[in-house]
């Protein structure tokens, strides 16, 4: 049995040095950050099964470079960065404590020079200067900013919460994209949306069952620029109950843990008929396109018939007059092209039909479109609590130095001065300041 607990004993001693090696840190940062690099060079995907059978797609399927944030090897990186880390705070923990526990020797080094002051008078000054009286026994004991030793240790603190929670962010990421068209409800399922899963997303909170764009309110600067865009949106769960939240840039919007983002990027959709003069059915074409530069500017967008060597070319102005942004009665472009060559050009308005070589082709409607972000992921709140923890934390460190004295009276008119704690250019200040006040 003693054997047992001696090879514990020396196991865990050889995990503490190894998690609180120099080398193991640098390399499990460097490691962190890699991942993270990773992430942003090579496009991520939810997870999904992949049907490349390439060595690209067989390596990804391994080690998961198109998902870094949903493989198991992120997730025992993060494990081990966050282990090293606690043990840091622990040890940090135990320093601070150690250095407030201090107590000075009962009798002077013989080294130490006289301060021709009486004990009085100095402990009258260092009273003045902040210091507190804490022991008295054969010696006055003062301190000063003690708050300054746990500086170090908040600061570890700070580190772990911002790593843990930054993991578990990217582990439970439930991230979703959702296109909405006013007025249309827009069913909700991770096979028609664009969405970003971590490796625990299923602990994420997941999104409602559809979501409506109700009221768009895009406004603007007299130069054109955006100034604000505010959207009303109902939700709808899985029972069909329905929530009305409201939205903009700058303001996000929470429902049932789900946090709601209104994204920048705008513009109208086009709803246009094509119907072949030759006969058969009608096509209905969807012109998504985004929202013009400036008034006096059109937007374009080109798309491909299906089952045609046509390309349909699309632009559209907001307004007639040329003098705004926001489509109240939009003016449309049309233009039919077969390869280089054009075919036939028409221009519509809601409601309007119009010839367009072999087609006759109508715009039946016409409505705005604006991407909205759901994110249910989660730690945002820890991780704002580690990065406020880390200055915190430094600046205790920095800017709060505890300083320690013991005043003794061991000679005929004056006493000496045992310093410990702060720094070597503080501690002459302070000796200064007390010889001076």
């Amino acid at each position: 049995m003693r054997f047992f607990t001696i090879i514990a004993t020396k196991l865990k001693h050889h995990i503490h040095r190894f998690f609180l090696s120099r080398w193991t840190v640098t390399a499990l940062l460097a490691a962190y950050l890699a991942s993270f690099a990773l992430a942003v060079i090579v496009p991520q995907q939810a997870i999904s099964g992949s049907t490349d059978h390439s060595w690209w797609g067989l390596l990804n399927r391994m080690i998961g470079f198109n998902r870094v944030f949903s493989t198991w090897w992120f997730a025992v990186l993060s494990l081990f960065f966050c282990l090293s880390l606690g043990l840091s705070v622990r040890e940090q923990f135990r320093q601070a404590r150690r250095r407030m526990e201090w107590a000075p020797p009962l009798e002077p080094p013989d080294n130490t020079p006289v301060v021709p002051m009486s004990v009085d008078a100095v402990s009258r000054r260092l009273a003045m200067l902040g210091y507190r009286l804490e022991r008295h026994d054969g010696f006055s004991l003062y301190r000063k900013s003690k708050a300054g030793y746990w500086g170090r240790t908040l600061l570890h603190f700070g580190l772990l919460c911002a790593v843990l929670f930054s993991a578990i962010y990217v582990l439970t990421e439930y991230r979703v994209l959702v296109r909405t068209v006013q007025d249309r409800a827009i069913t909700l399922s991770d096979d028609a949306m664009n969405v970003s899963k971590g490796l625990f997303s299923s602990f994420a909170a997941q999104v409602p069952g559809s979501l409506t764009l109700k009221q768009f309110e895009p406004r603007f600067y007299a130069t054109g620029a955006l100034q604000s865009l505010e959207s009303t949106l109902l939700i709808s769960d899985k029972s069909g109950a329905v929530d009305t939240v409201k939205v903009a840039v700058s303001d996000k919007a929470y429902w049932r843990g789900l946090r709601i983002y209104q994204h920048s990027r705008f513009g109208i959709v086009f709803t246009v008929d094509l119907q072949p003069l030759e006969g058969g059915s009608a096509q209905e074409i969807l012109l998504v396109m985004p929202l013009a530069g400036r008034a006096d500017q059109a937007a374009y967008l080109e798309k491909p018939l299906k089952l045609q060597r046509y390309t349909l070319k699309a632009k559209y102005f907001a307004r007639k007059d040329r003098k705004g942004l926001f489509p109240l009665d939009p003016q449309l472009i049309l233009r039919l092209t077969d390869g280089d060559s054009i075919v036939a050009e028409t221009q519509l308005e809601k409601g309007g039909i119009n010839l367009l070589g072999p087609y006759m082709v109508s715009c039946t409607d016409y409505r705005l479109w604006s991407d909205i972000i759901l994110d249910g992921s989660r730690g945002v709140s820890g991780i704002f609590a580690g990065f406020f923890l880390i200055l915190a934390g430094g600046g205790l460190a920095y800017f709060v130095v505890p300083v320690e004295v013991a005043v003794y009276n061991k000679e005929l008119g004056g006493c000496r001065l045992v310093w410990h704690g702060g720094r070597f250019a503080d501690l002459d200040n302070e000796i200064r300041r007390i010889l001076e006040v």
